[in-house]
């Protein structure tokens, strides 16, 4: 590449490494290697005798049974240090301002070689993030700092912005602080200010909610504050704002398919027990992806409540949430951070149902609202995907509902949920241990237009975690109590 810079006469700025294996099946391959190569060079190393002929599928536990597997795991560490800082030192050779760096995706031992062997006190790796700044977080540059200071390493940060999660504004304050904190930004991916931002999926990672212009003028903004604000330590920036519960981007898919048609459905409710005020105040369900909850509010009435975002597993996605009014029209939305809780205050411009859509990526949240009339309605996928956490749920059965079926979807073979469903009059009609599948329950004519439950709780065997519920042949929305319900008007 250098060579080829050189012939068509222009500089190249730098090389980041990105080992992630597009297009093959685990992406990352962060394991030791146990070739014969790296076997023999450790066992001369240690003066070792004996094990050349151990075969390769028995090498770790080898080392394990005799007491040398941390021990080969570092000098394997170290071995990749000291060839990638002899790779950085010839390249620096040739073009002594080159940028080297890597996308820092985990903490093992290759990882840490190419901080280390890339970087240089004079000319510091730059590693690449993209959890948790990709979608409009921050950087723990402090606790950064003290890990690859205790290994040595000199790096500087460079957080990523996901172009199109965040609204221009947004990304120009955003990526204007992430680099003022680090040592710059980066943005995934270029790809996306080419899209034609009303024709792209909301699904796709490419989408745009404004148009790419406006992405573009708010990049050159950040470029030119950053550099303002370096040739002037007094000067204080625009763009230096609190971004925290400013993010105005309706989660999707706010302008997904099948929103206008659920708009117009869910218009349309109204309260199983108007006389009702009660406030729920008990537990409430911990729902992952994604989710949509119903409001009926009067004109000028005041919504309050919480949203709080959970981590599950390594997943960085924060979470931002959209209360739309029956025209899809956004009356308010906020982001809010993982592990935080985030408040939500409204005051409603007109009587109406208005739909609450929250998007979380991969991740769980819980919702708790102070109105007397709310339900949680299935998203747009059909399911109410629940996880690991929620009270007793009720749903409405129509007058003309003659019976009725419950869909339980649950993927890990480990997963599991005991199931019951109740009728009005505290009869158990199904009790099923372990339960998945399909559930048809008959519904006699007296214990129709009435409130049904539902309760799914901890299992007899595996663990309660990701549930998706559907119902079928009855409407697809549940309450926490019969008079929260909201039902099909006439």
């Amino acid at each position: 590449a250098l060579d080829a810079a050189d012939e068509g006469g222009f500089k190249l700025a730098g090389f980041i490494l990105d080992v992630e294996s597009y297009g093959i099946h685990g992406h990352y391959n962060d394991d030791i290697c146990y070739c014969d190569t790296c076997w023999a060079d450790f066992l001369a190393m240690r003066e070792i005798e004996g094990a050349g002929e151990v075969e390769p599928a028995e090498r770790m536990m080898w080392l394990t049974q005799h007491q040398q597997f941390v021990a080969y795991r570092q000098w394997q560490e170290d071995e990749w240090t000291g060839i990638l800082a002899g790779i950085a030192a010839d390249m620096r050779g040739r073009a002594p301002d080159l940028l080297l760096g890597n996308f820092h995706y985990f903490d093992n031992g290759f990882y840490r070689a190419l901080a280390k062997g890339l970087g240089t006190a004079d000319a510091p790796a730059l590693i690449c993030w993209e959890s948790p700044t990709y979608e409009g977080g921050g950087l723990d540059v402090e606790s950064l700092a003290t890990y690859f200071g205790n290994l040595g390493a000199h790096v500087a940060h460079v957080p990523g912005h996901w172009v199109g999660r965040t609204t221009p504004d947004y990304a120009a304050a955003h990526c204007y602080q992430l680099a003022m904190a680090t040592g710059g930004y980066w943005l995934f991916t270029s790809t996306t200010l080419e899209q034609d931002w009303q024709k792209t999926d909301p699904e796709s990672p490419y989408h745009l909610p404004r148009p790419a212009e406006e992405y573009w003028a708010a990049y050159e903004l950040t470029n030119r504050e950053i550099a303002r604000s370096l040739a002037d330590p007094q000067y204080v920036s625009e763009l230096n704002v609190d971004l925290k519960g400013t993010l105005a981007l309706p989660p999707v898919p706010a302008n997904g398919a099948g929103l206008a048609e659920s708009l117009a459905a869910d218009g349309t409710l109204t309260p199983l027990a108007p006389e009702s005020s009660a406030i729920h105040e008990g537990d409430v369900t911990q729902v992952r992806l994604a989710g949509i909850w119903l409001v009926r509010l009067a004109e000028g009435q005041k919504l309050s409540g919480t949203i709080s975002c959970k981590q599950i597993g390594s997943y960085p996605t924060n979470l931002t949430w959209a209360l739309l009014d029956p025209e899809g029209e956004q009356v308010a939305s906020s982001l809010v951070a993982l592990g935080e809780q985030g408040a939500i205050e409204v005051t409603a411009p007109a009587d109406a149902v208005y739909s609450l859509y929250v998007q979380a990526g991969k991740n769980a949240f819980k919702v708790r609202l102070d109105a007397p009339h709310q339900v949680l309605r299935e998203y747009l996928s059909g399911y109410l995907w629940v996880i690991s956490e929620t009270p007793p749920l009720y749903f409405y059965v129509p007058p003309e509902t003659e019976e009725f079926t419950l869909f339980l979807k649950l993927d890990a073979a480990a997963e599991n949920c005991n199931l019951k469903i109740v009728d009005p009059d505290g009869g158990v009609v199904v009790e099923e241990e372990n339960a998945r599948g399909a559930f048809e329950v008959q519904v006699p004519a007296e214990m129709r237009g009435k409130a049904w439950r539902l309760e799914l709780s901890e299992p007899t065997e595996g663990v309660f975690e990701d549930v998706q519920v559907h119902l079928e042949g009855c409407p697809p929305y549940y309450a926490y109590s019969p008079e929260q319900l909201l039902v099909p008007g006439p």
